[in-house]
């Protein structure tokens, strides 16, 4: 959901605070290379065994999302209450992705995991192989030979097996984005959108 960056910060990075399924989790953004943020990190990879994984990446042509021309904006990783969403061309943040990644005790889950191990091969050189776990069959085997309730999208299925959050934060991102594309007023010495509400408007202050 729209959460509220808190004070605790991870070099120049933001920690956001918010709840899963009642559960408090937090996510790591974009952290500066700080000896903090290598110490929290390594906490972090040492925490579990399996991790959720996410890959954000440019669009591709030809061979579309599976072609090697196709780079990696983001990569995330999660546990049962904390993610990382690190940049895989800052250098030294690189190193340390590719050490969770070639670790051969760690797995990683991700929701079409076809095209996020590929990525992973792609950019990193590592084959994830069996330890690559995929909840898109998974929801398939759940409801075989029909469509899940709103589809089998990974936001579908955290509405019917966690929570909604996923979902109402996408809907608040699409509002924001479409206050942003309309035209701007001035309001105290700044621009905001003419649809903005005080007090309605979604991650706005009056």
């Amino acid at each position: 959901t729209c959460s509220t960056p808190s004070t605790w910060r991870v070099g120049s990075g933001v920690t956001h605070h918010g709840r899963v399924a009642g559960e408090r989790v937090r996510l790591i953004a974009l952290p500066r290379y700080t000896r903090r943020a290598v110490e929290a990190w390594e906490a972090f990879t040492r925490s579990d065994t399996i991790f959720g994984m996410d890959v954000e990446s440019t669009v591709g042509e030809g061979f579309g999302t599976y072609s090697p021309t196709v780079k990696m904006r983001l990569i995330q990783f999660g546990n049962a209450n904390e993610g990382w969403a690190l940049d895989p061309s800052d250098p030294r943040w690189r190193k340390r992705i590719v050490a969770l990644l070639a670790d051969p005790a760690k797995r990683f889950v991700s929701h079409n995991a076809a095209f996020d191990s590929t990525r992973v091969l792609f950019e990193f050189g590592i084959q994830l192989g069996e330890r690559s776990l995929d909840t898109l069959p998974m929801a398939a085997l759940l409801w075989p030979g029909r469509t899940a309730p709103g589809g089998k999208g990974l936001k579908a299925l955290c509405d019917v097996w966690i929570d909604n959050g996923l979902s109402d934060a996408d809907r608040m991102r699409e509002a924001r984005f479409t206050d942003l594309f309309f035209a701007q007023k001035p309001r105290k010495g700044r621009l905001l959108p003419l649809s903005f509400e005080p007090g309605v408007s979604p991650c706005r202050k009056p």
